[in-house]
């Protein structure tokens, strides 16, 4: 690579140099002694080159959901165990932590031991719900269609079957789950409970876990929802994201970052100079090291949360080559490693490349 820069034209080698994806630090000079080789994503081989679904560190090991299979990826040697956990023709009806993971098909819940999915067990809830009609599905670049809190109750919505005809007023379905000492999986406590009963709601905008509660958002309106099925409406309009921050909640509006201070009980807009054009509710994302690392289905971008304007950046995604067919659909963290999960696999890098890939736009 040395050889053939020195033998371009000097404006020739700037214009090369600029124009890639480079580290922060390598911009310090503007002509480094020796040109740094961008570190582009790499797949994950051990993984399957499919729909990655959902991720979840735990401590060295990541969970990878696909449609149909789940792994244990050691973070030492990247050796990996596969499980196949059946044919499952759903592929975002999923939620995962460091002791079990869901998948939802038709009118089955399917909840499996996480450090040991062949433990798992199912229920039809035609079973126990004599209204159930069918979930709610939204797109997948849109929010999660199931939660979990930190207690283990797991919350998503239906649309009830009454008198053979689907009714537009959506139901609130919550049950838990437990293993027993032998890692068995059982099914407790299933809650049914209407919501703003009589009013017609558009699709399902997402559905979060906040603490032991929950926040649900159903167009055009967000709600806080309690373990028991108790909800109040927080939010005259949709919020797609809620992200942890320093105590506080963030959340991505229609055309707003939006902020609550009170644990989701009220919201306002957080004022940040965004990009002409940039709209917060195509993102998901979390906070990393006071910053908010946000993503869409194409690029992976950075916002500065420590001063009164946020600074935008765009992270370097050579090797991901995004588009049709892989889109950008989770990505998780590390010690050591930036992972992504697309629509064609897991890809990975060196995290300290990672946060140093960043363009300013």
């Amino acid at each position: 690579m040395k050889t053939l820069l020195q033998s371009l034209p000097f404006i020739t080698f700037l214009m090369f140099f600029f124009a890639a994806c480079e580290k922060d630090s390598d911009n310090e000079n503007l002509v480094p002694d020796e040109p740094q080789d961008t570190i582009v994503w790499e797949p994950v081989n051990q993984i399957n080159p499919e729909v990655i679904t959902n991720l979840f560190v735990d401590g060295g090991e990541l969970k990878v959901l696909t449609k149909n299979f789940y792994y244990q990826l050691n973070l030492n040697d990247f050796s990996a165990e596969s499980h196949y956990v059946g044919n499952f023709s759903e592929s975002w009806a999923t939620v995962l932590n460091d002791e079990l993971f869901v998948k939802i098909e038709s009118s089955w819940i399917f909840v499996f031991n996480a450090n040991n999915p062949e433990k798992y067990t199912g229920i039809d809830l035609h079973d126990h719900l004599d209204d159930f009609g069918k979930f709610f599905f939204p797109s997948a670049w849109l929010g999660n269609v199931i939660a979990i809190n930190e207690n283990n109750v797991f919350l998503t919505v239906y649309r009830p079957l009454l008198d053979g005809v689907f009714a537009a007023e959506p139901r609130l379905l919550l049950f838990s789950a437990e293993l027993d000492a032998e890692g068995n999986v059982s099914v407790e406590n299933i809650i049914s409970s209407s919501i703003d009963e009589g009013y017609v709601f558009g699709d399902l905008s997402g559905v979060y876990t906040c603490g032991e509660d929950f926040i649900i958002s159903l167009n055009p309106y967000t709600y806080k929802v309690t373990s028991q099925g108790e909800w109040t409406r927080v939010f005259d309009g949709r919020i797609f994201n809620f992200i942890p921050w320093d105590g506080k909640l963030l959340g991505f509006g229609d055309d707003d970052l939006l902020i609550s201070d009170d644990g989701g009980e009220s919201w306002e807009p957080l004022s940040y100079n965004l990009p002409p054009g940039y709209r917060p509710w195509q993102h998901k994302g979390f906070v990393h090291d006071n910053q908010l690392l946000i993503w869409d289905t194409y690029t992976i971008s950075l916002l500065d949360l420590s001063g009164s304007e946020g600074h935008l950046k765009t992270f370097c995604n050579e090797g991901l080559e995004p588009g049709p067919g892989k889109y950008i659909h989770r990505i998780v963290l590390t010690e050591e490693y930036a992972f992504v999960g697309t629509g064609q696999g897991l890809y990975y890098k060196p995290l300290e490349d990672f946060l140093e890939s960043k363009i300013d736009n």
